[in-house]
């Protein structure tokens, strides 16, 4: 047990205007415009004896390689140790196409998410934490198995699994001010769809969120969003109407780019309000912390070939060597023949509060199963921390068909349980 010392930072990341977006496939023009700046905001915590490192930043994702890269420059510049920095993508899908903005753009990004980590590093102070818990229906299940266009192919399903929980982590400095709050919430942010002429860059709903809380408490506070397991799990905006399908019409872009921000600004004020409220309430803090530091190395098996639907097939032919894609790295290997992929997971601990890093999609049962095994009070989990896998269907989900096992998913039945289980041999490690 030692005495808590932390820093957090926020740098912009937005890159240059006419950069392609991640997040469809089908949307290859570039960017033509910045709706609101992209960043990397970083959290580093300190018990006098072992200092964690959490990066969140404002893309689809990254590849292993490239998260390889930034801990080697945060070890060079704070002395942290690599396998002590996590790495996390919000998941926005009006954020570029780091593989499509060549290698300079990369090398530039790796440099502005070391950055991040340098200026918490510099920020460092007496501080103290605690953690709250809410709950709001911004996310819904996409997996109607009664959809109107087909079975399980994004859809929203108000049925359907989806955790409602908001979790908040509140750090403050010796004089009870405020620095970082990082919130932790389950939803794909995805409120501003196609048509694919959506074309400006933004954080999506999770980024007004966090401006909601960054207003409210002032402008020096660091407000970081973990994106949780929501790889089934949909924004519930208003263009569905489960109720009354086929669904409202959708905006036509870039005609009706107002009302599709303002649906965003909605979704961002429901789960930024229920954040600071639970922030408010968190009263119980201390200073008094025993920080711990897990990673599991994990392999995970591939899917037989020849894989279900042409664009799985498509997407592996086209795959560039030593392209710093999302998921190039794996899809690599599984094209060379190889059966399995090679990931991690990765988990800390600040006394009661453990934070776990999954890599990929992952669908919701699965963190839903971490946290209620983890024997931690506060869990809360991060998806696409430290590499992109693509998505991570349950079983059920590989027999039922639809999107994500049939469009985007290179990964055998048994993949979730893996990760699962070493997430859980992680936590078992820092307990």
């Amino acid at each position: 047990m030692g005495r808590l010392r932390a820093g957090s930072a926020r740098v912009v990341i937005t890159p240059p205007v006419g950069t392609p977006l991640s997040g469809y496939a089908s949307r290859v023009e570039g960017s033509i415009g910045v709706h609101d700046d992209l960043y990397a905001k970083c959290l580093i915590l300190d018990d006098g004896a072992t200092r964690v490192v959490v990066i969140a930043c404002d893309v689809a994702g990254f590849p292993k390689r490239f998260v390889a890269d930034v801990r080697r420059r945060v070890e060079e510049l704070t002395g942290v140790p690599g396998d002590n920095v996590m790495v996390t993508a919000t998941h926005t899908h009006t954020g570029p196409n780091n593989a499509a903005g060549g290698q300079d753009w990369i090398n530039v990004l790796a440099r502005m998410l070391a950055g991040s980590a340098y200026a918490a590093w510099n920020n460092m102070r007496d501080a103290r934490i605690g953690a709250g818990r809410g709950s709001c229906y911004v996310g819904v299940n996409r997996r109607n198995p009664a959809s109107p266009r087909r079975p399980y192919w994004l859809y929203p399903w108000p049925d359907g699994p989806m955790d409602p929980e908001v979790q908040v982590l509140r750090v403050e400095d010796a004089d009870g001010n405020i620095t970082t709050l990082l919130v932790n919430y389950a939803a794909h942010p995805t409120s501003l769809k196609p048509p694919q002429k959506m074309l400006w860059l933004s954080r999506d709903y999770p980024g007004h969120a966090m401006g909601v809380l960054e207003r409210a408490k002032g402008g020096d506070v660091v407000a970081m969003y973990l994106n949780g397991t929501c790889g089934n799990v949909a924004p519930r905006d208003i263009w569905f109407k489960p109720d009354s399908p086929p669904p409202l019409p959708r905006p036509s872009f870039p005609e009706d780019l107002r009302l599709a921000f303002k649906e965003t600004e909605r979704l961002g004020n429901v789960l930024g309000g229920e954040a600071l409220k639970v922030a408010e309430e968190i009263t119980d803090l201390t200073s008094d912390v025993r920080i711990r530091a897990a990673r599991r190395e994990v392999e995970l098996p591939v899917r037989e070939r020849p894989f279900p639907g042409p664009y799985l097939e498509k997407r592996l032919r086209e795959t560039r060597p030593r392209q710093n894609g999302e998921e190039q790295e794996h899809m690599e290997r599984i094209r060379s023949g190889h059966k399995t992929i090679q990931t991690e997971v990765q988990a800390f601990a600040i006394n009661d509060i453990a934070i776990v890093g999954l890599p990929g999609e992952v669908f919701v049962e699965y963190g839903l199963e971490i946290k209620k095994g983890s024997g931690f009070k506060y869990t809360v989990i991060s998806e696409l921390a430290n590499d992109s896998i693509g998505y991570v269907p349950t079983p059920k989900a590989y027999e039922e068909g639809g999107y994500e096992p049939t469009n985007a998913c290179f990964l055998a039945p048994e993949a979730g349980k893996r990760l699962t289980d070493a997430a859980f041999s992680a936590l078992r490690a820092i307990r």
